[in-house]
């Protein structure tokens, strides 16, 4: 069979820059294993490496199926976690006053703590007087990522319209933060709560669609690498 010239000069064009690291980030996920030492699932394939050319760290990460998380997700953190978090003194003064404030018990400040957004006021402030200056920094880069990701999320949905359960949502917890949608069919917890048949049926039904959207913010994430590559 003949190629024509223009054909071969398509075939001989090589790829632009961003284009070979794309290649080659795509290449280093497909070398990845997931936490059950398995490949990264091609459903959820490009978001990964899309999240990873940004600059988050992928944790774990699942398609979607008819078991455990019934949707799609990419668990994730800005960069390895600091091994010490070295605790400092004035924690302690800090959480005993606000008990005291709220006529709360210093475990329930605690747990109140770890339930707000690492962007809230409350929460940075506890921040900075329960870490190491390195740790707070992590911190800190952690809720920006954060922020700049939701940000990422408002402009994809800025002029598209979809039903609440497929749209994706960015849920973060104390510096880890998880893409997913599915709406009540996303269940972050399967041991603890088990779904039910129904749930099981319908997340079924509807999980290529959950993927697909997925799949679209995932080639929105690779427009912006690729607008923004230097």
């Amino acid at each position: 069979m003949e190629v024509s010239e223009t054909e071969n000069q398509k075939i001989a064009t090589p790829e632009s820059p961003a284009e070979e690291v794309i290649t080659k980030k795509r290449a280093e996920i497909d070398r990845m294993g997931d936490l059950e030492g398995k490949g990264i699932a091609e459903e959820i394939k490009g978001a990964v490496v899309a999240l990873n050319l940004l600059g988050y760290l992928t944790t774990n990460s699942c398609e979607g199926h008819s078991y455990g998380r019934l949707a799609p997700f990419v668990d994730m953190a800005l960069e390895e976690e600091p091994q010490d978090e070295d605790r400092t003194a004035e924690e302690e003064k800090f959480l005993q006053e606000t008990a005291v404030k709220n006529n709360l018990t210093k475990q329930e400040v605690e747990e109140n703590i770890h339930r707000l957004t690492i962007d809230s006021p409350y929460f940075q402030k506890w921040v900075h007087v329960a870490f190491s200056e390195e740790y707070a920094k992590w911190l800190q880069k952690s809720a920006e990522a954060i922020r700049n990701l939701r940000q990422l999320l408002e402009e994809f949905y800025k002029n598209r319209k979809v039903k609440a359960d497929i749209k994706l949502v960015l849920n973060d917890k104390f510096s880890k933060f998880t893409l997913h949608n599915g709406g009540e069919n996303y269940n972050p917890d399967p041991v603890e709560n088990k779904p039910t048949p129904k749930q099981i049926a319908q997340a079924t039904e509807r999980l290529p669609l959950y993927q697909k959207e997925m799949k679209e913010f995932a080639n929105f994430l690779l427009d912006k690498f690729r607008a923004n590559f230097k």
